[in-house]
């Protein structure tokens, strides 16, 4: 037994996991608790259950280090295509100046993977406080991305105007997400949808070329034929157009936590007793 691979095999005759994949292929159950499961014991199950089901599922970690703990654990069992962090935006509890640029974009390139055209089933790990903060609408977020290729028509001042639009800062290089730069043929965008910046050359009105690069270096990393950029998310509902992760989540998403009356109790505390943010669902 050499990889993780022969662990993930090993537990597909576990009889927790038969009774799970039997209840959960016929939409029997919806809500998994996970109690008496403890470190890569209910990570090899939960994984095994998402192979065997092609079920989406959100666990639900009782706090973000064990949420951090479970998604490394899942992403190298599964790969990155398939585990999507969703923390919360903020560094300390709610508190909107302490925002954690990372996390911002972990929650971003989630709820794209949920709304993509080309949405297939994954594992979403979070925690109470991150479902807290609202979020806009599905269709807003589909509004929102804007996709490019090589190739497209688009002017540099159509892009720029499209940018602006959706509150982009126009600087003179761009060191963080939710910032453009424009010098020549050349646009730098960064989307909160991507640890690294977009490098697009133009030619005339058609793009010609987009390459990934490097901050510090200013070197191109990648060279790609297509990319979607999002703005800062966080910064676009109004208190009237919030939502929830839950909007976003596949009808027949499996909830999984350790202990539900308690997560139920931890949102009712994060959210000062007010049963919002889609927590009829748990």
């Amino acid at each position: 037994m050499d990889t993780l691979q022969d662990l993930l095999f090993l537990y597909q005759e576990h009889p927790t996991l038969r009774t799970l994949t039997a209840l959960s292929k016929d939409n029997s159950i919806l809500h998994i608790q996970t109690d008496g499961l403890y470190g890569s014991s209910q990570s090899l199950i939960l994984a095994n259950l998402f192979l065997q089901t092609r079920h989406s599922l959100l666990i639900l970690s009782d706090s973000v280090d064990d949420a951090i703990y479970l998604d490394n654990d899942l992403t190298l069992l599964l790969g990155e295509d398939k585990v999507c962090f969703f923390p919360s935006p903020y560094r300390i509890r709610q508190r909107k100046q302490d925002t954690d640029t990372a996390y911002e974009i972990e929650r971003t390139t989630t709820l794209n993977h949920l709304t993509s055209q080309r949405q297939t089933p994954c594992i979403v790990v979070s925690y109470p406080e991150a479902l807290i903060p609202g979020i806009i609408t599905k269709q807003q977020f589909q509004d929102e991305v804007l996709a490019l290729h090589t190739g497209q028509s688009i002017s540099i001042e159509q892009l720029s105007t499209r940018l602006f639009n959706s509150g982009w800062e126009k600087v003179d290089f761009v060191y963080e997400p939710g910032q453009f730069s424009i010098r020549g043929g050349i646009v730098d965008i960064f989307s909160f949808s991507s640890e690294n910046p977009y490098r697009i050359d133009f030619f005339g009105d058609e793009i010609d070329s987009i390459r990934i690069f490097d901050i510090e270096s200013q070197l191109s990393k990648e060279k790609v034929s297509d990319i979607e950029i999002i703005p800062n998310i966080q910064e676009q509902p109004s208190a009237e157009q919030t939502h929830s992760l839950f909007d976003y989540l596949p009808d027949n998403t499996i909830i999984v936590s350790n202990d539900f009356s308690l997560l139920r109790h931890k949102f009712l505390s994060a959210s000062s007793g007010s049963e919002t943010n889609g927590l009829h669902r748990i």
